[in-house]
């Protein structure tokens, strides 16, 4: 009777955390997908058509990335993937605490940039593009909208600082009230999908990667 009274419980909450992210949230995940996509997409042709400098910034990109993740196996890979896809998220929702730069948006266009050059890189290099794919979807699938959502919020709470400044009459709820929603929603919601991926992207994605 206590677990279908816990599982009930949780299926309420993930069910309101749902009704949030389309009533509330939905815009920024969007506004954050959209920009992702466009962004990747010019740094694609970019790139397409400046080979050299692809490589050279793709370089520095892989050191940077085995700076922090050192090349491992297993759950310690999968760990060192979460924390830092964790941190990485986490600032791009503290950022929006800063009001008026919208700042949460630089990580979304780093991240695009990030995603052009590789995919401008393997293009060059004559790879599969059916396998990049298959490198990138299987974890992207949850971690790239972990990313988006982590990022709509920060630009949210910014969004939501200049209503309280400057048009508090328009203000449906207590700044406090929507900090405790959001960082709730982060540790909920954002920091599964997160742990989730990493564990997909070291388990699952290398044996896949081997069938081609």
């Amino acid at each position: 009777m206590t677990i279908q009274k816990k599982d009930s419980s949780i299926y309420y909450f993930y069910r309101s955390q749902w009704k949030q992210f389309r009533e509330k949230f939905f815009g920024v995940f969007i506004f954050s997908a959209a920009l992702f996509i466009l962004t990747a997409v010019l740094a694609y042709i970019y790139f397409l058509y400046h080979p050299e400098q692809a490589q050279s910034v793709f370089a520095k990109l892989a050191e940077i990335l085995r700076s922090k993740i050192p090349l491992q196996s297993g759950f310690n890979q999968a760990l060192a993937i979460f924390i830092n896809n964790s941190v990485g998220s986490f600032l791009s929702l503290f950022l929006g605490l800063i009001p008026f730069l919208f700042l949460p948006v630089l990580s979304i266009l780093t991240n695009g940039t990030a995603m052009g050059i590789v995919s401008a890189v393997s293009a060059a290099q004559g790879i599969d593009p059916f396998k990049v794919f298959i490198s990138i979807a299987p974890h992207g699938l949850l971690e790239l909208p972990a990313l988006f959502y982590a990022a709509g919020l920060g630009i949210y709470i910014s969004r939501e600082i200049i209503k309280h400044l400057f048009f508090p009459e328009s203000v449906k709820e207590s700044f406090t009230s929507l900090l405790k929603q959001i960082f709730t929603t982060f540790i909920t919601v954002v920091l599964p999908l997160l742990l989730i991926a990493a564990l997909i992207e070291s388990f699952i994605t290398p044996v896949l990667i081997s069938f081609f």
